[in-house]
């Protein structure tokens, strides 16, 4: 994706990018949208040569210096993004939900001259400005849906399945039907999302970190359902459940077969 990205015509990236957002992002990504918003990331990352990307990979920087004309025009265009929010350094938090890339650090309580990149890069791009990039595995979820149902089979992580059966516990034992049923709850398939996380450093102690995401068959062949996962699968909702201050499980959780003790 990141390699069509940077591959289109200047003129046709708007309705390329708008494209992108509206059917493939969503397509991989129907409720988190990993890579939503992030088409000039991807136009970034995909103006790379191969052997600057295995050098991020095995931990090496690369200098903004060292960029091509069309990479720097590229990284430009990246950096002064109406999507781009810087953050200090030392605020790092883990990413643990999908919607961070959409989210991120721009919810601040007060708004800071770190909300306005021409502030942050006042003097242009930095001569000192370098970048790296770190990869991780997390699990995901694939769902099956019926070809004659028009939907996408879409890919969501622990966090959405986490605010999933947070809900679920709230609703009635029909609406909680009826929520499964829809949204293909029911039958999952396993799978894993590796993260490439992009940190750009701009200026002393002040970054702008970007993630994108890309979706592996995995090796676990199990299907489960989000109200009835194994064990081990469960004790990882619940961590991420306390992870976004979700309410823990209940102890008598509800099943088809089961209703709650009074």
């Amino acid at each position: 994706m990141a390699d069509f990205a940077w591959s289109q015509a200047s003129d046709q990236e708007p309705l390329l990018a708008d494209t992108y957002r509206s059917t493939v992002a969503s397509a991989l990504t129907p409720f988190g949208l990993e890579n939503a918003g992030e088409w000039e990331t991807l136009r970034f990352y995909g103006s790379l040569s191969p052997v600057d990307r295995r050098r991020l990979l095995s931990a090496e920087r690369l200098g903004f210096t060292s960029l091509s004309p069309p990479q720097t025009e590229a990284l430009r265009r990246l950096l002064f993004s109406d999507a781009s929010f810087y953050e200090l350094e030392s605020a790092h938090r883990p990413r643990l939900s999908e919607m961070d890339n959409i989210c991120g650090p721009r919810f601040r309580p007060v708004e800071t001259y770190l909300d306005e990149p021409t502030e942050v890069l006042s003097g242009g791009l930095p001569p000192n400005g370098f970048l790296e990039v770190k990869q991780s595995l997390r699990p995901a979820f694939t769902r099956r849906v019926a070809e004659s149902s028009g939907e996408r089979p879409g890919t969501f992580g622990l966090s959405t399945l986490a605010l999933f059966a947070s809900t679920l516990e709230s609703l009635p034992l029909g609406r909680q039907q009826e929520l499964v049923s829809s949204q293909g709850l029911s039958d999952l398939a396993l799978c894993e999302e590796r993260l490439f996380t992009v940190t750009f450093h701009v200026a002393p102690g002040i970054v702008l970190r970007k993630t994108l995401v890309e979706t592996l068959a995995g090796t676990d062949r199990r299907r489960v359902s989000v109200q009835n996962l194994p064990a081990d699968l469960q004790q990882l909702v619940e961590d991420r459940r306390r992870q976004l201050n979700l309410p823990a499980a209940s102890s008598t959780p509800t099943t088809p077969n089961q209703t709650p003790r009074p």
